[in-house]
């Protein structure tokens, strides 16, 4: 995993509580992010859908669960937000991309950003907000996705990057 400059931070945030949320920052390696937050009544991601990110989808795990079989009321009764990616300059947002899972992208592992794009898109955003000039919130849907089975299958993280 490619090594981030000390001034980027980089968290993650999922429906689970705080435990699963550090057993995951151990077991998948997430040794690039400065955390993972666990909101399991998701407080925090509601906070993030109402101010930057209204494609943002919680899915209902009363109603969905059926699709996934950890997609449970037990496993999450405040429901599983689903994929999203918010990069900020600053106190800017500068890109915010939600995904909204279907049978097409396969409940929402295939379809996602390019990281490079992403990053792409974050960087020029940045070289902006230094020359002094103002950018708007891209939402990430123009970038190339993600398109093979391989990864969708590392994909397969419902939780928030910001």
């Amino acid at each position: 995993m490619t090594k981030l400059s000390s001034r980027v931070k980089l968290y993650g945030i999922c429906s689970e509580d705080q435990s699963d949320a550090n057993r995951a920052y151990a077991d998948w390696n997430l040794s690039n992010y400065s955390s993972i937050i666990g909101d399991d009544k998701n407080v925090l991601v509601r906070y993030i859908r109402d101010t930057y990110l209204p494609k943002l989808h919680i899915t209902d795990c009363s109603k969905d669960g059926a699709r996934s079989p950890e997609l449970t009321l037990k496993n999450f009764p405040n429901g599983a937000v689903q994929p999203a990616v918010l990069f900020f300059v600053g106190t800017k947002p500068a890109l915010g991309w939600a995904c909204v899972p279907t049978a097409a992208n396969l409940q929402g592992s295939l379809g996602r950003p390019d990281p490079a794009a992403v990053w792409g898109v974050v960087k020029g955003c940045k070289a902006m907000d230094d020359e002094g000039k103002t950018f708007e919130m891209d939402d990430g849907e123009d970038l190339p996705q993600t398109v093979t089975l391989g990864q969708a299958c590392r994909n397969c993280c419902n939780c928030i990057i910001l």
